[in-house]
């Protein structure tokens, strides 16, 4: 059983760094394509902003439902074992 927690929860942490990697990338993603430095535009910064909020929503979409997915198979396979089949 150690076995499967352990596989289960490394599955979990590559998630967190995928999840996590996203963000960071979305993030640097808007930030590039912002205005570069003496541009004047009243829009500076949304590119930014919007590329940090649509990356940490994909990022915590992405977590929970895989956080959820891995609860189901624990909670089977425990479930499958403690009726010993």
């Amino acid at each position: 059983m150690k076995h499967v927690s352990k596989n289960l929860a490394l599955v979990w942490l590559f998630t967190l760094v995928v999840s996590v990697g996203i963000a960071v990338l979305s993030y640097q993603s808007g930030k590039a394509s912002d205005c570069k430095p003496g541009q004047v535009d009243g829009q500076c910064g949304l590119s930014t902003f919007l590329g940090l909020v649509y990356g940490v929503g994909a990022g915590v979409a992405i977590l929970v439902v895989v956080t959820i997915c891995l609860m189901v198979v624990a909670y089977r396979r425990r479930r499958t074992l403690a009726s010993g089949k």
